[in-house]
């Protein structure tokens, strides 16, 4: 059906890549997220759980029991649930094969 050439070239166009940027849409969620971790102005010291936007993980810090923001969690799975998987990432590059254009 096809010459040595003309297969080589489609199967070189089959196995040619490309990288598209991707970002997830911001929600409403994701701003807890992207608050500071603030203790508040109470002197308590409860444990509790805030997303580092600058590291991208969660962390524990202590909370001083009054005011603060929604950048709280009682534990660690829950601020993992909240903000890792509703934090905007930074773009990732998806290979995607070419099937159809180059």
């Amino acid at each position: 059906m096809f010459g040595d050439d003309a297969a080589l070239e489609y199967s070189r166009i089959l196995q040619s890549t490309i990288s598209v940027p991707v970002v997830r849409p911001i929600t409403d969620d994701d701003a807890v997220c992207t608050l500071p971790l603030e203790k508040g102005p109470c002197f308590a010291l409860i444990p509790r759980y805030g997303f580092d936007a600058e590291t991208g993980t969660c962390v524990m810090f202590m909370y001083g029991g009054c005011q603060g923001n929604g950048n709280n969690f009682e534990t660690m799975e829950e601020c993992q649930d909240s903000c890792l998987e509703n934090t905007p990432m930074p773009i990732r590059r998806y290979r995607l094969k070419m099937l159809d254009h180059l």
